[in-house]
């Protein structure tokens, strides 16, 4: 009997946790049937949700030591750019990509560091269609891109483009 109930609530809280799962019908969770392939959404602007930098890059995972995968979520938000984009390792993101279903994964291999308005600095993943476009400057600019993952020093962003 504790078998198929460990067996039971495994699944459970792997559907809970974004895992895709399937249904008695066969149906797959709703989170994970919308397309994702990040920097080729060209979601328009009104449907990203507008962030303060500030406040959101307060975001630690629910349990301390792990990293809270989401699907991606489009987002816009306002920094100034600090240091232009620089080649990084983007395995744990290529990872988070696969665990919910961005697929094809989009091109990240850069990184820069953003401040918001109170002074706070920020790493950004960069997509590499949009590595070009970023260059420090003294003036705030719209920045638009994909919440991934947060982890213990915040949220993982992929800025895909300026608004």
């Amino acid at each position: 009997m504790r078998k198929p109930l460990l067996i039971l609530v495994a699944i459970v809280s792997f559907g809970i946790a974004g895992y895709p799962f399937s249904t008695a019908g066969g149906l797959q969770d709703p989170a994970l049937l919308r397309q994702r392939t990040l920097g080729m959404l060209d979601a328009p602007l009104q449907g990203r949700e507008v962030v303060d930098l500030d406040a959101f890059a307060t975001l630690r995972p629910v349990k301390k030591g792990t990293r809270d995968i989401v699907a991606p979520v489009p987002i816009q938000f306002e920094a100034r750019i600090l240091e232009a984009p620089e080649p990084i390792k983007t395995d744990y993101l290529m990872t988070a990509f696969s665990m919910v279903g961005v697929a094809p994964a989009p091109q990240v291999g850069h990184r820069m560091f953003v401040e918001t308005d109170e002074g706070l600095v920020v790493p950004v993943y960069v997509w590499g269609g949009a590595v070009e476009a970023f260059a420090p400057g003294e003036a705030p600019l719209r920045l638009v891109g994909h919440h991934v993952y947060t982890y213990r020093k915040g949220p993982a962003i992929v800025v895909d483009g300026r608004a």
